[in-house]
């Protein structure tokens, strides 16, 4: 069993490893408000797993869920399949290319953009910053943003590769509903 976490009364996850019939699964146990997060990622995985081929997710074998806590077993990644030490730009790209294949774009107003959680919390981390000032001098109502679907946590400790397909996971800040520029800058 591995935890990332030295005292679990402060965490509301846990993760552990378990071998059985030759096979390892990896097991997320949640409760409390990430049972929610967890939630979107599996409904997210089943549309993909569906929909598209230009790069892999991790596969759901089991998902168990009480009144309190959420059990999702995932089948460990293949052993061809390594981490990225750095992600490539192109990486990006494969989302919206995904999005564009599935007519999963819109444009927005900018007064429009206050009803998506993204746009508050970019809003509540950056307003004091010279880069949020920055961006605001791009977006004007003649302007619409375009928004479109994004994973949200794009850093290369969620990107795998076997040389040819990406793999990718970790999809509980994925939205139907996020900037283009999401993925790319890591912005969400």
């Amino acid at each position: 069993v591995l935890t990332f976490s030295s005292d679990i009364r402060l965490r509301t996850r846990f993760y552990a490893f378990t071998r059985t019939k030759g096979e390892t699964q990896f097991h997320k146990i949640v409760w409390g408000p990430d049972r929610d997060k967890v939630r979107k990622e599996v409904d997210v995985l089943s549309k993909l797993s569906v929909r598209q081929k230009l790069f892999q997710t991790n596969e759901i074998v089991d998902i168990v869920e009480s009144n309190r806590h959420l059990l999702l077993t995932y089948r460990l990644l293949p052993e061809e399949f390594y981490a990225l030490g750095k992600k490539p730009m192109d990486l990006a790209d494969l989302v919206v290319g995904y999005s564009t294949a599935n007519n999963l774009r819109t444009e927005v107003q900018f007064r429009d953009l206050a009803r998506f959680d993204w746009f508050s919390n970019f809003r509540e981390r950056f307003r004091k910053s010279d880069f949020y000032r920055y961006l605001l001098s791009f977006w004007s109502d003649s302007d619409p943003l375009q928004v479109l679907f994004v994973h949200g946590d794009l850093g290369s400790e969620n990107v795998f590769t076997d040389g040819n397909m990406y793999l990718i996971i970790d999809w509980e800040k994925a939205s139907d509903f996020g900037p283009k520029w999401t993925d790319r800058t890591g912005i969400y």
